[in-house]
């Protein structure tokens, strides 16, 4: 049976690594950087001849809001699957974190449904240090039966990056018009710990501006973007193939403008339906 459940794990870290908490690559672009939030429109691009879902719907909805001292974000996954025994599927996911501003400290919360029924449910913080720092990983709830999640803490390697963190240092990496971009990130949707991501950087494009509707606030998306390839990995496995691979639209403002993730046998896109800008906070100056 294919691990149906799997999709929506796999599109929160693709999407969170380009979408979530995106940061600018300087320090005055990260004050500047614009808490939104956004629908997506999710579909089959591709489906393999022999195996997995034949047939797949669903949407994406991401809020990144500011806290003075660090990012909130939340998004919520459902996709409606069908396969080729016209067995269906929903699955769901919800997921939350906040990230502080500094890198240096993260919680998060995963909870996944398949037709309703809890199949995964934790959360966990972690801290970053020149050492590299470390993540515990905890039960949401109570598991549910024959799903039970135990309190484990990982030590991260040096290096390792939270996902604002990141994505300030990988539009750094395009704005320097670099090619390749690798690292450990911690995203927190994976139970296994932090996964090594690959990043191939394209050429820069210019502004893109579309018509303003009632749906879209133009400016979000009126910036210079890349077309960007990742392939995320497990930490310390041995393998040439990535667990997954997603080409992203990525503006200056740190907005995913649309994703394609590719699986074993299957591939899901994500088109970009709503955009909307949200209130900054009144922060006090420090």
């Amino acid at each position: 049976m294919l691990r149906t459940h799997l999709i929506a794990a796999g599109l929160v870290l693709g999407a969170s690594t380009a979408i979530s908490a995106v940061g600018m690559p300087s320090g005055a672009r990260a004050a500047d950087f614009p808490p939104y939030e956004a629908t997506y429109e999710l579909r089959l691009t591709r489906a393999s001849a022999t195996y997995g879902p034949r047939a797949a719907v669903g949407q994406y909805s991401y809020r990144v809001a500011d806290t003075c001292d660090g990012w909130e974000t939340k998004s919520h996954i459902v996709v409606d699957l069908t396969f080729r025994d016209d067995l269906t599927y929903t699955n769901e996911r919800f997921f939350t974190s906040w990230e502080a501003k500094n890198g240096a400290s993260y919680r998060f919360a995963v909870q996944t449904l398949k037709n309703s029924n809890t199949v995964e449910a934790f959360k966990g913080t972690a801290v970053i240090n020149a050492k590299g720092g470390q993540a515990v990983y905890e039960p949401l709830a109570t598991p549910p039966k024959g799903k039970e999640f135990k309190k484990v803490t990982l030590p991260l390697p040096p290096g390792t990056l939270l996902p604002l963190a990141h994505s300030r240092a990988l539009l750094q990496h395009a704005e320097n018009g670099d090619a390749l971009f690798r690292s450990v990130v911690l995203n927190g949707s994976y139970s296994t710990g932090p996964r090594v991501l690959s990043v191939a950087i394209g050429p820069r494009h210019g502004e893109f501006a579309p018509p303003p509707t009632p749906e879209f606030d133009p400016k979000l998306l009126a910036t210079a973007n890349w077309q960007i390839s990742t392939a995320a990995f497990n930490l310390g496995e041995k393998r040439d193939t990535p667990n997954t691979e997603t080409a992203i639209q990525i503006h200056d403002t740190g907005i995913v403008q649309n994703f394609e993730q590719t699986f074993f046998d299957y591939a899901l896109s994500a088109r970009l339906t709503r955009l909307q800008r949200l209130d900054a906070p009144a922060c006090r100056k420090s």
